[in-house]
């Protein structure tokens, strides 16, 4: 008869408060009313030049990217009305107003770089949405040591299970076995609608905007070990433990 090893597989979490470093900031950058579309994609195209010769003057490490610029015909609602003998009749038509173009700029940067780039208020038109993260490097050093405190937790799940039935955890047999490793680190997004010329005129309550708050970071990891009887002998006839 071969002796079988019991084994315990329990998950470990670990957690930890982190506040991201980078920011992606999206400037939306439209025209004036303009009486065709050329003239309007024209202001737009100074618009985002501007912008870009802003960024790239004083935040030379930001990562930049644009969309092309596109136009379109802005309408209004016209009420018109007119005499039938005694009666007054009343039409609404949609009527050109003319055209705008947009386009739009997103600036990936640091934080303090973004928030020195919404204090200079730019010629965007809106600043759409902002949203923090971390670097590349930081979440891989914090999935490790994550990982790491995930087995440690574990090895206690494991350790009080083991307990009630005589037993104790004799070594790590594997790590991240079965489903993959849960790491959650979900962006906190912070999303409003501002007129850039308000950035300025309100500069603290913008800057708020932009400093974000902690946010947790999980590592949910399935750890097996294997298990000893109490006095160090081998069971023979224990059933492994799933």
């Amino acid at each position: 008869m071969t002796d079988t090893q019991p084994t315990v597989l329990v998950r470990g979490t670990a957690r930890r408060e982190l506040t991201p470093e980078r920011a992606r900031i999206a400037l939306t950058v439209t025209s004036a009313l303009h009486p065709n579309p050329e003239l309007a994609m024209r202001d737009a195209a100074d618009r985002r030049s501007s912008i870009l010769n802003l960024v790239e003057s004083r935040h030379p490490e930001a990562k930049v990217t644009d969309t092309d610029i596109s136009a379109r015909e802005e309408t209004g609602r016209v009420e018109r009305s007119r005499h039938e003998g005694a009666v007054q009749r009343t039409t609404t038509d949609w009527e050109s107003k003319g055209y705008t173009a947009c386009s739009t700029i997103t600036v990936e940067s640091s934080i303090e770089e973004t928030t020195a780039l919404i204090a200079t208020g730019t010629s965007a038109s809106r600043a759409s949405s902002i949203e923090f993260s971390l670097t590349g490097e930081t979440r891989y050093a914090v999935s490790r040591e994550l990982d790491a405190e995930a087995v440690k937790d574990a090895r206690r799940r494991a350790a009080a299970i083991a307990a009630a039935e005589n037993l104790s955890v004799s070594s790590l047999l594997s790590a991240g076995e079965g489903p993959d490793n849960q790491w959650t680190d979900n962006t906190s997004r912070t999303l409003f609608e501002r007129d850039s010329d308000s950035f300025t005129s309100d500069l603290e309550s913008r800057l708020n905007e932009v400093r974000p708050h902690p946010i947790t970071v999980t590592s949910s990891l399935p750890v097996r070990f294997a298990l000893i009887p109490m006095s160090g002998q081998h069971p023979a006839t224990k059933k492994p433990r799933n």
